[in-house]
């Protein structure tokens, strides 16, 4: 009869205790009871792949574990920083959740106005301010000069303006010239209108030819509320 051996429990472990088991492998020997210590299966066990894990901080991230660690490990990540996040706060560089204060940014700004910045970082109005209007807006830019945009359905143009005067303005149909005489330092150069001649087109000039002529002409007065397109130059080949 084959004899059956009880052991006691022991929670000390030694490198050198037995554990029993078989090969279970194919053969004479299949399911022979072998015995196997302790320090051979740790081996084996660590041939297999990584046992325990560490970790190790960086540059303001903080990681956990932080120590040797085996088991199902998890790692979390976290900043370091300090202070307290929120939709107020930025993240500064010396790795501190800050409020923006006047020590970041100052100055004596004024709403509608393009800031510049100081070299002491201070924020101060610069020449160019926005104005509200209707469909449009102006901006000013320096003292007596503006920029006036209208972007309503009926009347879309940019004007540009002295001390309060428009001198100039571009629109969809036209461009002209306010209180003021016109140079150009090369040529002004017309077309052939072939608009109606009418009391607001005198002074309106056009060059024109058909056949073997060509005529310089301009918007006049010929008589009580008549206008024509007058020639005051023709030539003809």
């Amino acid at each position: 009869m084959s004899k059956i051996s009880l052991y006691p429990l022991d929670s000390t472990i030694d490198p050198e205790d037995k554990v029993i088991g078989t090969d279970g492998a194919d053969g004479a020997d299949n399911g022979v009871t072998k015995n196997y210590s302790i320090a051979a299966l740790g081996s084996y066990i660590n041939a297999l792949g990584v046992e325990s894990v560490s970790t190790s901080d960086g540059t303001f991230i903080d990681l956990t574990p932080n120590a040797p660690t085996i088991g199902n490990v998890i790692v979390t990540a976290d900043l370091s920083a300090t202070g307290t996040p929120s939709a107020s706060t930025f993240l500064r560089g010396d790795n501190t959740w800050a409020t923006i204060s006047t020590g970041d940014v100052s100055g004596s700004g004024t709403e509608s106005y393009v800031p510049v910045w100081q070299t002491s970082n201070t924020l101060v109005d610069s020449f160019l301010k926005a104005e509200s209007g209707s469909g449009g807006g102006t901006v000013s830019v320096g003292t007596g000069v503006a920029i006036a945009f209208d972007d309503t359905a009926s009347s879309r143009e940019i004007r540009f303006a002295l001390d309060g005067v428009s001198r100039f303005a571009i629109t969809e149909d036209i461009v002209s010239v306010g209180n003021a005489n016109f140079h150009s330092s090369g040529y002004v150069k017309v077309g052939s209108s072939t608009d109606t001649p009418t009391g607001a087109l005198v002074g309106a000039t056009r060059y024109r030819f058909e056949a073997n002529a060509s005529y310089a002409e301009m918007v006049m007065q010929t008589g009580d509320g008549v206008y024509e397109w007058v020639i005051i130059q023709q030539n003809t080949w």
